[in-house]
Protein backbone atom coordinates (compact mmCIF):
# COMPACT_ATOMS: atom_id res chain seq x y z
CA UNK A 1 0.00 0.00 0.00
CA UNK A 2 1.12 3.49 -0.74
CA UNK A 3 1.82 5.78 1.69
CA UNK A 4 0.94 9.40 1.69
CA UNK A 5 2.19 12.16 3.76
CA UNK A 6 0.70 15.79 4.17
CA UNK A 7 1.27 18.78 6.51
CA UNK A 8 -1.64 20.84 8.08
CA UNK A 9 -1.08 24.88 9.30
CA UNK A 10 0.03 25.45 13.41
CA UNK A 11 -2.75 24.70 15.54
CA UNK A 12 -5.29 22.65 13.65
CA UNK A 13 -3.77 19.20 14.45
CA UNK A 14 -4.85 18.88 17.74
CA UNK A 15 -8.64 19.96 16.24
CA UNK A 16 -8.51 16.95 13.90
CA UNK A 17 -7.43 14.91 16.41
CA UNK A 18 -10.51 15.79 18.43
CA UNK A 19 -12.63 15.07 15.54
CA UNK A 20 -10.80 11.79 14.66
CA UNK A 21 -11.80 11.03 18.37
CA UNK A 22 -15.40 11.89 18.13
CA UNK A 23 -15.22 8.86 15.31
CA UNK A 24 -13.65 6.47 17.41
CA UNK A 25 -10.27 5.92 15.49
CA UNK A 26 -7.23 7.58 15.23
CA UNK A 27 -5.95 10.31 12.82
CA UNK A 28 -4.01 8.19 10.27
CA UNK A 29 -7.11 6.25 9.89
CA UNK A 30 -10.05 9.23 10.16
CA UNK A 31 -7.40 10.61 7.34
CA UNK A 32 -7.38 7.76 5.18
CA UNK A 33 -11.18 7.40 5.68
CA UNK A 34 -11.56 10.99 4.14
CA UNK A 35 -9.63 10.59 1.65
CA UNK A 36 -11.67 6.91 0.35
CA UNK A 37 -15.16 9.02 0.71
CA UNK A 38 -13.63 11.55 -1.87
CA UNK A 39 -13.26 8.78 -4.50
CA UNK A 40 -16.70 7.42 -3.95
CA UNK A 41 -18.17 10.99 -4.45
CA UNK A 42 -16.15 11.78 -7.63
CA UNK A 43 -17.05 7.83 -9.33
CA UNK A 44 -19.35 8.40 -12.56
CA UNK A 45 -22.24 7.06 -11.41
CA UNK A 46 -23.59 4.05 -13.80
CA UNK A 47 -26.10 2.76 -12.67
CA UNK A 48 -29.04 4.82 -11.50
CA UNK A 49 -31.73 4.06 -9.10
CA UNK A 50 -34.17 6.55 -9.76
CA UNK A 51 -36.16 5.72 -6.72
CA UNK A 52 -33.56 6.71 -4.38
CA UNK A 53 -33.10 9.98 -2.63
CA UNK A 54 -31.12 12.31 -5.56
CA UNK A 55 -28.00 12.94 -3.15
CA UNK A 56 -27.68 15.98 -0.67
CA UNK A 57 -25.87 18.84 -1.64
CA UNK A 58 -22.75 19.66 1.12
CA UNK A 59 -22.54 23.07 0.20
CA UNK A 60 -25.15 25.83 -1.73
CA UNK A 61 -23.89 29.42 -2.38
CA UNK A 62 -25.42 32.59 -1.23
CA UNK A 63 -27.28 33.46 -4.49
CA UNK A 64 -28.62 29.31 -4.23
CA UNK A 65 -29.77 29.81 -0.68
CA UNK A 66 -30.97 32.93 -1.24
CA UNK A 67 -33.02 31.87 -4.08
CA UNK A 68 -34.49 28.70 -2.19
CA UNK A 69 -35.12 30.55 0.75
CA UNK A 70 -37.51 32.64 -1.31
CA UNK A 71 -39.49 30.03 -2.92
CA UNK A 72 -39.95 28.71 0.33
CA UNK A 73 -41.28 31.58 1.55
CA UNK A 74 -43.29 32.53 -1.20
CA UNK A 75 -45.34 28.81 -0.69
CA UNK A 76 -45.25 28.96 2.68
CA UNK A 77 -47.92 31.83 1.67
CA UNK A 78 -49.46 29.33 -0.48
CA UNK A 79 -50.26 26.52 0.78
CA UNK A 80 -53.55 26.22 3.07
CA UNK A 81 -52.62 27.03 6.64
CA UNK A 82 -51.89 24.26 9.21
CA UNK A 83 -54.06 23.29 12.51
CA UNK A 84 -51.57 25.34 15.24
CA UNK A 85 -51.43 26.33 18.88
CA UNK A 86 -50.97 29.79 19.49
CA UNK A 87 -47.79 29.33 20.27
CA UNK A 88 -46.98 27.81 17.00
CA UNK A 89 -48.94 30.57 15.57
CA UNK A 90 -47.57 33.44 16.75
CA UNK A 91 -44.06 31.89 15.24
CA UNK A 92 -45.42 31.45 11.86
CA UNK A 93 -46.69 34.85 12.29
CA UNK A 94 -43.12 36.13 13.06
CA UNK A 95 -41.95 34.44 10.22
CA UNK A 96 -43.58 35.90 7.81
CA UNK A 97 -43.39 38.99 8.99
CA UNK A 98 -40.19 39.14 7.89
CA UNK A 99 -40.45 39.35 4.33
CA UNK A 100 -41.60 43.20 5.03
CA UNK A 101 -43.50 45.49 3.13
CA UNK A 102 -43.85 45.54 -1.02
CA UNK A 103 -41.86 48.57 -1.17
CA UNK A 104 -39.04 47.02 0.86
CA UNK A 105 -39.15 43.93 -2.19
CA UNK A 106 -39.11 46.39 -4.85
CA UNK A 107 -36.43 47.96 -3.57
CA UNK A 108 -33.98 44.52 -3.41
CA UNK A 109 -35.18 43.98 -6.65
CA UNK A 110 -34.36 46.89 -7.86
CA UNK A 111 -30.93 46.51 -6.36
CA UNK A 112 -30.23 43.40 -8.12
CA UNK A 113 -31.82 44.12 -11.19
CA UNK A 114 -29.05 47.10 -11.87
CA UNK A 115 -26.13 44.78 -10.14
CA UNK A 116 -25.36 47.65 -7.95
CA UNK A 117 -22.81 45.49 -6.18
CA UNK A 118 -22.58 48.29 -3.15
CA UNK A 119 -26.18 47.43 -1.87
CA UNK A 120 -25.84 43.77 -2.21
CA UNK A 121 -25.33 43.22 1.74
CA UNK A 122 -28.91 44.60 2.06
CA UNK A 123 -30.10 41.52 0.19
CA UNK A 124 -28.75 38.81 1.35
CA UNK A 125 -27.96 40.24 5.11
CA UNK A 126 -30.13 37.75 6.30
CA UNK A 127 -28.24 34.80 4.69
CA UNK A 128 -25.48 33.92 7.21
CA UNK A 129 -22.68 32.08 7.09
CA UNK A 130 -23.51 27.55 6.42
CA UNK A 131 -23.65 25.34 9.37
CA UNK A 132 -21.25 22.39 8.03
CA UNK A 133 -22.74 18.86 8.16
CA UNK A 134 -19.72 18.29 10.44
CA UNK A 135 -20.77 20.92 13.24
CA UNK A 136 -24.24 19.75 13.07
CA UNK A 137 -23.06 16.26 13.73
CA UNK A 138 -21.28 18.03 16.68
CA UNK A 139 -24.32 19.54 18.07
CA UNK A 140 -26.00 16.24 17.84
CA UNK A 141 -23.23 14.22 19.53
CA UNK A 142 -23.02 16.69 22.59
CA UNK A 143 -27.02 16.66 23.54
CA UNK A 144 -26.72 13.01 22.84
CA UNK A 145 -24.23 13.01 25.10
CA UNK A 146 -25.75 15.01 27.91
CA UNK A 147 -29.41 12.82 27.71
CA UNK A 148 -27.31 10.07 28.06
CA UNK A 149 -25.40 11.03 31.04
CA UNK A 150 -28.04 12.60 32.67
CA UNK A 151 -30.35 9.63 32.19
CA UNK A 152 -27.73 7.53 33.58
CA UNK A 153 -27.32 10.18 36.54
CA UNK A 154 -31.01 9.94 37.26
CA UNK A 155 -30.71 6.12 37.28
CA UNK A 156 -28.07 5.86 39.64
CA UNK A 157 -28.43 4.11 42.84
CA UNK A 158 -28.75 6.49 46.01
CA UNK A 159 -25.25 5.06 47.15
CA UNK A 160 -23.45 5.25 43.99
CA UNK A 161 -25.14 8.61 43.90
CA UNK A 162 -23.69 10.02 47.32
CA UNK A 163 -20.63 8.91 46.41
CA UNK A 164 -20.48 11.34 43.37
CA UNK A 165 -19.08 14.95 44.05
CA UNK A 166 -21.08 17.74 43.99
CA UNK A 167 -18.49 19.23 41.65
CA UNK A 168 -18.55 16.42 39.22
CA UNK A 169 -22.30 16.32 39.15
CA UNK A 170 -22.38 19.93 37.99
CA UNK A 171 -19.71 19.28 35.52
CA UNK A 172 -22.05 16.45 33.86
CA UNK A 173 -25.27 19.37 33.01
CA UNK A 174 -25.60 20.85 29.76
CA UNK A 175 -24.25 24.68 29.67
CA UNK A 176 -25.33 25.66 27.11
CA UNK A 177 -23.58 27.35 23.78
CA UNK A 178 -22.27 31.29 23.93
CA UNK A 179 -24.31 33.22 22.04
CA UNK A 180 -21.72 36.29 22.02
CA UNK A 181 -19.36 33.87 19.92
CA UNK A 182 -19.81 33.85 15.99
CA UNK A 183 -19.27 30.15 16.08
CA UNK A 184 -21.00 28.70 19.34
CA UNK A 185 -24.16 31.18 18.64
CA UNK A 186 -24.28 29.22 15.37
CA UNK A 187 -24.35 25.81 16.84
CA UNK A 188 -26.81 27.29 19.85
CA UNK A 189 -29.23 28.34 16.65
CA UNK A 190 -29.43 24.91 15.56
CA UNK A 191 -29.67 23.40 19.20
CA UNK A 192 -32.88 25.87 19.51
CA UNK A 193 -34.30 24.85 16.40
CA UNK A 194 -34.00 20.80 17.78
CA UNK A 195 -35.70 21.31 20.88
CA UNK A 196 -38.18 23.53 19.17
CA UNK A 197 -39.05 20.63 16.76
CA UNK A 198 -39.24 18.01 19.70
CA UNK A 199 -35.98 17.05 19.79
CA UNK A 200 -34.11 16.01 22.78
CA UNK A 201 -36.74 16.86 25.11
CA UNK A 202 -35.66 16.24 28.23
CA UNK A 203 -33.18 19.15 27.90
CA UNK A 204 -35.90 21.39 26.78
CA UNK A 205 -35.30 23.43 30.25
CA UNK A 206 -32.18 24.00 29.28
CA UNK A 207 -33.40 26.25 26.26
CA UNK A 208 -35.87 27.88 28.44
CA UNK A 209 -36.14 31.83 29.04
CA UNK A 210 -34.85 30.80 32.78
CA UNK A 211 -31.95 29.24 31.29
CA UNK A 212 -31.58 32.30 28.48
CA UNK A 213 -32.31 30.44 25.83
CA UNK A 214 -29.48 27.96 25.94
CA UNK A 215 -26.73 31.22 25.88
CA UNK A 216 -23.90 30.27 28.37
CA UNK A 217 -22.36 33.54 28.22
CA UNK A 218 -19.61 31.90 27.98
CA UNK A 219 -17.73 29.45 25.48
CA UNK A 220 -18.33 25.79 25.91
CA UNK A 221 -17.70 23.81 22.90
CA UNK A 222 -13.54 23.24 24.20
CA UNK A 223 -14.91 21.74 26.88
CA UNK A 224 -17.59 19.47 25.50
CA UNK A 225 -15.20 18.45 22.78
CA UNK A 226 -13.22 17.17 26.07
CA UNK A 227 -16.37 15.29 27.67
CA UNK A 228 -17.01 13.94 24.32
CA UNK A 229 -13.48 12.25 23.75
CA UNK A 230 -14.25 10.36 26.56
CA UNK A 231 -17.90 9.52 26.45
CA UNK A 232 -17.53 8.44 22.55
CA UNK A 233 -15.67 5.23 23.40
CA UNK A 234 -17.71 4.14 26.70
CA UNK A 235 -20.50 4.84 24.27
CA UNK A 236 -18.87 2.20 21.18
CA UNK A 237 -18.45 -0.43 23.23
CA UNK A 238 -22.13 -0.36 24.88
CA UNK A 239 -23.02 -0.78 21.22
CA UNK A 240 -20.69 -3.36 20.57
CA UNK A 241 -21.78 -5.05 23.70
CA UNK A 242 -25.59 -5.71 21.61
CA UNK A 243 -26.98 -5.84 24.72
CA UNK A 244 -30.60 -3.91 24.85
CA UNK A 245 -31.80 -4.54 28.30
CA UNK A 246 -33.01 -1.92 30.23
CA UNK A 247 -29.74 -0.50 31.46
CA UNK A 248 -27.57 -1.50 28.95
CA UNK A 249 -27.02 2.22 27.80
CA UNK A 250 -26.52 3.93 31.42
CA UNK A 251 -23.14 4.34 32.37
CA UNK A 252 -21.47 3.67 35.59
CA UNK A 253 -20.75 5.82 38.29
CA UNK A 254 -16.64 5.57 37.50
CA UNK A 255 -17.65 6.25 34.36
CA UNK A 256 -19.81 9.28 34.89
CA UNK A 257 -16.69 10.70 36.85
CA UNK A 258 -14.53 9.79 33.74
CA UNK A 259 -16.83 11.71 31.53
CA UNK A 260 -17.13 14.82 34.01
CA UNK A 261 -13.01 14.51 34.50
CA UNK A 262 -12.96 15.21 30.78
CA UNK A 263 -14.46 18.64 31.52
CA UNK A 264 -11.24 19.99 33.22
CA UNK A 265 -8.64 21.30 31.27
CA UNK A 266 -5.18 19.23 31.05
CA UNK A 267 -3.53 21.86 32.26
CA UNK A 268 -5.52 22.11 35.20
CA UNK A 269 -5.69 18.64 36.41
CA UNK A 270 -4.01 17.88 39.40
Amino acid sequence: MKVITTRVPDGRAEELESIAKQHGVGLSEHARNVLLESLERDEPRVDVNLSSQAPVPEQLTTVERHTLATLHRILARLVPEEDLDEEQREEVKWALGRDGVQREQLRKAKIIENGWVGEYPHVFNEVITELPRRDSGLVLDILDMFRFVGASLDRLSNDDRERMSETAIRALQFSGFDANDSYEGALLAYAQDLISRGKWSMLRNHFSADADGGNSHYPTVDTYRRMLAVFTPIWQERLRASSYGPDAFNLTRDELNQVAAGRVHPDHRK
